[in-house]
C-alpha cells in the first residue's frame, strides 16, 4: 500500500485515522470523503485536520457526485505546483515518530 500511495499524485479516500496518518507520512495531497455514519462524525474531524493545513479537499457524501469531483480533479491535476504545495503541507503535518514518543512517555511515567 505504501508504495502505491507514495506513487500517487492525488489520493481519493475516506478519512479514517489510519488513512489520514498514511497520507501525512507519505506526503500525499488528497480528496477526502468522510464516512457519514462514523461514530461522532470523527472522520470529518480527521479530514478537517488535513484541509486546515491545505493538504486536502473535503467532500461530504451528499456532495460527492461526478460533476463536482470531475471539476475538482481537473483543477488539482492541472496544477502540478499546487499538488506539490499540498503534498508538502501533508508531510509537514506528519508525526512519524509519534509511536516512539508515546512509548517514551509511557516508560517515563512508569519509571
Amino acid at each position: 500500500m505504501g508504495e502505491r500511495l507514495g506513487a500517487a499524485h492525488l489520493v481519493i479516500a475516506r478519512a479514517g485515522a489510519s488513512t489520514v496518518t498514511e497520507l501525512q507520512v507519505a506526503g500525499r495531497p488528497a480528496i477526502l470523503v468522510p464516512f457519514a455514519a462514523a461514530a461522532d462524525d470523527h472522520q470529518t474531524a480527521n479530514a478537517e485536520g488535513l484541509t486546515g493545513v491545505g493538504a486536502a479537499d473535503l467532500f461530504t457524501e451528499a456532495d460527492f457526485e461526478p460533476v463536482a469531483l470531475s471539476a475538482l480533479l481537473e483543477r488539482r491535476l492541472g496544477d502540478p505546483h499546487g499538488l506539490a504545495v499540498r503534498a508538502a503541507a501533508a508531510r509537514a503535518a506528519a508525526k512519524p515518530e509519534a509511536a516512539k514518543t508515546l512509548a517514551d512517555l509511557a516508560e517515563s511515567i512508569s519509571a
